[in-house]
């Protein structure tokens, strides 16, 4: 009985078609992660931004492939009121409870990091936060709005056109005029990391793969759906 012992080209040929075949598969991988298009128009790489530690700018595009309600976007001023409750009648207040209020609302004055409900998808990291670099930072960007919108049959004569939405542009800002993002007197590196999550984003990214950085790697060990690229964006925050 004779025995046949596979070619040189037999070898070849299986080997490129395991590496197609892989190809196709990391292919819809990357593409079921960049449903969502984002561009960050400031700050870009290497950009030297703000004075003396803060007044720098963060302004970020997303396109999706949808209609508005598709983005998961709530637009301020869009919300439904809530019913008017009664008011209690007021109670003499001690001192040290006067003391408490005035420390709470203090304390309110400062929030702005956590998920923003009103963009519920967004995940935002600034790798000098003083709060912690997975902190994120979404709940800060309360400028929100459509800057553009697509139909399935936009024409030059018509851009709003008949059929469904099938694109739907969200540009959001935050003015960074708080400390705790930049040094006074210091030149100080940092990352912008950037991204789209299926859902509810975290208010803290954790490290989960203990590589004492963020990426993409993170929220997908903490089980999110990432909808887009995941952009990382190294610049400079001026302490002059």
């Amino acid at each position: 009985m004779r025995l046949l012992i596979p070619s040189k080209r037999f070898y070849q040929t299986t080997l490129m078609f395991v590496m197609s075949v892989l190809l196709v598969v990391s292919g819809a991988s990357i593409a079921a992660d960049d449903k969502v298009k984002i561009r960050v128009f400031t700050p870009r790489a290497s950009d030297l931004t703000g004075a003396e530690g803060t007044g720098f700018v963060v302004a970020l595009r997303f396109k999706f492939p949808g209609d508005l309600a598709s983005t998961g976007v709530t637009l301020p001023g869009s919300e439904p009121e809530p019913e008017p409750e009664p008011e209690p009648e007021p109670e003499p207040e001690t001192a040290s409870e006067q003391r408490s209020v005035v420390a709470v609302d203090s304390a309110a004055e400062g929030a702005g990091s956590g998920a923003n409900p009103n963009f519920p998808g967004l995940v935002v990291l600034l790798s000098n936060n003083e709060g912690g670099a997975g902190q994120n930072l979404a709940k800060h960007f309360s400028v929100l709005g459509v800057s553009h919108r697509k139909y399935e049959d936009d024409t030059e004569d018509d851009a709003k056109g008949e059929g469904g939405a099938i694109g739907t542009h969200i540009w959001t800002s935050w003015l960074v005029d708080s400390k705790g993002f930049g040094t006074a007197g210091e030149i100080e590196p940092a990352i912008l990391l950037v991204a789209i999550v299926e859902g509810n984003a975290p208010d803290v990214v954790e490290d989960l793969n203990e590589d004492e950085k963020f990426t993409r790697k993170d929220l997908k060990l903490m089980e999110h759906k990432i909808l887009s690229k995941v952009e990382r964006i190294p610049f400079d925050v001026n302490g002059f």
